[in-house]
């Protein structure tokens, strides 16, 4: 199995995860880091076989940090105001 067929699993994964564990909100933001991180090393692969610029490599990696930030600041806010972090307990509406 292809280093890209492992990514491409672990990617799947991961989706599979977000989708059943979707009750802390932590959990989810963790799953999605860890796509994000599979898509990395798989677009970060492909260029490699190909010996491309790898400037678009560091733009998507200058995207996952912008979205893990907003992500975290995001899951504190929501933390504070309601005071749990579980997506049954909230209604995002009023926020």
């Amino acid at each position: 199995m292809s280093v890209m067929h492992m990514l491409l699993v672990f990617f799947l994964y991961m989706m599979i995860i977000k989708m059943l564990m979707s009750e802390k909100m932590i959990s989810i933001l963790m799953s999605i880091e860890f796509m994000m991180l599979s898509i990395f090393f798989l677009l970060y692969s492909y260029h490699t076989l190909w010996f491309a610029n790898s400037i678009l490599c560091l733009i998507f990696l200058t995207f996952m940090v912008c979205e893990s930030v907003m992500g975290l600041s995001i899951y504190i806010y929501i933390t504070r105001m309601s005071g749990s972090d579980q997506f049954k307990s909230l209604n995002l509406l009023k926020y």
